[in-house]
């Protein structure tokens, strides 16, 4: 599963956070939160390692290693405190809704199941 900000639209196989309108659940700020810090550990891997931010000169089959390996230098190089320090850029446009990239009154339900479905799951979880 792809983790998207709010320019992407939602999709089954890519999550974004719920708006916030002033209306969300305890429930859906809290899996809002994990989304968040789910992608900022993967914009800080991406940060550091250089070759994500272009075109990889890999077979496509790789690049999903690629992307795990750096993630995982990543971890290993926060839990032994090393820094980094060029700023991370600032990530996507402007904020999309869920029904964007769907024909007129063809929205699909299933992205929501799916998100309400991780909602749930990570409530129960704390």
């Amino acid at each position: 599963m792809l983790l998207g900000d709010p320019a992407y639209p939602l999709r089954p196989w890519l999550m974004k956070a719920y708006t916030d309108t002033g209306n969300l659940t305890e429930d859906q700020r809290y899996f809002n939160q994990r989304l968040s810090r789910a992608r900022m550990t993967v914009e800080c891997a991406f940060g550091r390692w250089r070759c994500l931010a272009k075109r990889l000169d890999v077979d496509i089959a790789l690049v999903p290693t690629v992307v795990v390996t750096c993630c995982t230098l990543h971890n290993i190089c926060e839990k032994h405190n090393e820094t980094y320090g060029e700023d991370i850029p600032a990530a996507g446009p402007s904020e999309a809704t869920e029904e964007d990239g769907d024909p007129v009154g063809a929205v699909d339900t299933r992205p929501l199941r799916v998100r309400e479905a991780l909602t749930e799951h990570f409530a129960t979880q704390r």
